[in-house]
């Protein structure tokens, strides 16, 4: 019985106690790999605070397309959520090392979608801020990459693929 946003098939207990899930998709991890401080990634609680983050992105992402004139109101929420990314995302590579990039393909897929999605936040919502009036060029490019924030989405989708959901099964 794990969370909701537990990943994996199947549950293992680390040292502290605590309960981490285990994914088949990262099953090339060690025994030393997975006592890692940065284990965290792994866990149900980060991942549900993951696709809350996302979640709360698209609401935000819609409010704004909705209402043009919202766009200055959730400055400092979209920094925000935009420096968690970036510390979901370095804490995944320094867990998951070489395997970030070079693991099963699968895997490297997802990691290489979410660096496209947090680089492109990054240079959509700070790099863009230092160039007074871009180009016409950059601002097709711009446009392109504000379109790829909504990729975010495909996460909950792989959260929910990969969920353990044997908690809404009833008793044996």
């Amino acid at each position: 019985p794990g969370s909701p946003f537990s990943v994996g098939q199947h549950d293992s207990s680390n040292d502290d106690g605590s309960s981490m899930t285990g994914s088949p998709s990262i099953s090339f991890l060690t025994a030393e790999d997975r006592k890692s401080v940065w284990r965290f990634v792994e866990a149900g609680w980060f991942q549900g605070i993951a696709a809350c983050c996302i979640i709360t992105n698209l609401i935000v992402m819609v409010l704004e397309v909705e209402h043009p004139g919202l766009v200055g109101a959730f400055f400092w929420l979209e920094q925000s959520l935009l420096v968690f990314y970036i510390f979901e995302l370095i804490s995944r590579m320094i867990y998951f090392h070489r395997h970030f990039i070079c693991g099963p393909v699968s895997f490297v897929a997802w990691n290489v979608l979410d660096l496209a999605v947090v680089s492109a936040g990054i240079f959509d919502q700070w790099v863009m801020m230092l160039i007074s009036k871009p180009p016409p060029s950059l601002q097709a490019v711009l446009k392109v990459l504000r379109t790829l924030r909504v990729f975010r989405i495909l996460r909950i989708i792989r959260l929910i693929l990969e969920a353990d959901l044997t908690w809404t099964e009833e008793p044996k």
